[in-house]
């Protein structure tokens, strides 16, 4: 169990607190997704919670042990977690094998070799077990650098935006990567991400921070369903804002569903199309003075077509206007 208690953390030299008051617990075997836009204090944080930044205050335990920053300790960092760097760093002299059997050094060899076939199997690296690591794709590179981080059975594996620069193959791999983890291993995992797809995806538990505080956190059902401020809810999913009296009502392309035979909630002439492959999104300009944006599973429709439905979700927040 990880606790993060009331922490704080700044840069030597300045006032100003990076991280501000952030408090979050992580169970055993289980994914927390620290997401926000650049610039948030997210990777601060998971350096903080890794044991290599020093609190202003606060704490950080792992199975109620206070994990020491660097002006406690004479190596920073923590035997059980380990933090996964986005320039990897890897052993690029030597194949993936040897990458992954150098972290086991310490160990006997029948427990080394067990280890360096568990990563191979967990991390979806066995086909390329002899390859060298300079001629391996990010997306390889990737899952070798978290074969070793879990060589040791950490308890914890911290990663900074592990699917920044993957395509999307490299992205499903890492993914199902991950899962095998969770579910072969004791360790949790806790990776920063500004991608809003991974975090609902992945995690068991999203931590969204802004400005070094920690604006919501849940489940990503929760957070996606019920999200404590628009500015949140905009995080997620383009928006569609609806005037009615005194209030503002924000909803979700997929809150609207084309019907053109029952009782219309919405009515509006098609702007623009964005086709994202699965589905298109209808730009409409609605009678009532709105502006919708309306998800399209069929392709049915494009610009200068009359489109009408009804809304099948309650909104997504609701402001009052000024």
């Amino acid at each position: 169990m990880l606790k993060v208690v009331n922490l704080a953390v700044k840069y030597p030299g300045s006032d100003h607190h990076v991280v501000q008051n952030v408090s979050f617990e992580l169970p055993s075997k289980s994914i927390l997704g620290i997401f926000g836009r650049s610039g948030s204090g997210k990777t601060t944080l998971l350096k903080a919670v890794a044991g290599l930044m020093q609190p202003a205050k606060g704490q950080v335990l792992l199975n109620d042990e206070v994990i020491d920053g660097p002006e406690d300790k004479l190596v920073p960092g923590h035997e059980e977690i380990r933090l996964v760097f986005q320039d990897f760093r890897l052993k690029h002299l030597m194949t993936i094998a040897e990458n992954i059997r150098y972290e086991l050094l310490p160990y006997e060899v029948d427990y080394r070799e067990d280890r360096l076939e568990k990563m191979l199997r967990i991390c979806l690296l066995e086909e390329f077990r002899d390859t060298f690591v300079e001629a391996l794709s990010g997306g390889q590179k990737q899952r070798v650098a978290v074969a070793r981080a879990l060589a040791t059975e950490p308890q914890l594996i911290l990663m900074d935006e592990p699917f920044s620069n993957l395509d999307m193959g490299a992205k499903s791999l890492l993914r199902k990567a991950l899962h095998n983890i969770i579910d072969e291993t004791s360790s949790s995992l806790i990776f920063v991400s500004h991608d809003p797809e991974e975090v609902l995806a992945l995690c068991d538990q999203i931590v969204v921070i802004d400005e070094g505080k920690i604006k919501q956190t849940g489940t990503p059902q929760d957070i996606y369903e019920r999200p404590a401020t628009l500015e949140i809810a905009s995080l997620f999913s383009r928006l569609s804002s609806v005037q009615q009296e005194d209030k503002i009502l924000y909803y979700r392309p997929e809150s609207f569903v084309i019907d053109v035979t029952g009782k219309a909630d919405f009515e509006g002439t098609v702007t623009r199309v964005d086709y994202l492959g699965s589905h298109q999104l209808l730009l409409l300009n609605d009678v009532k003075g709105s502006k919708l944006i309306v998800r399209d599973e069929k392709f049915q429709y494009k610009k200068g077509d009359v489109v009408k439905g009804s809304m099948t979700h309650s909104p997504v927040i609701v402001k009052r206007r000024n």
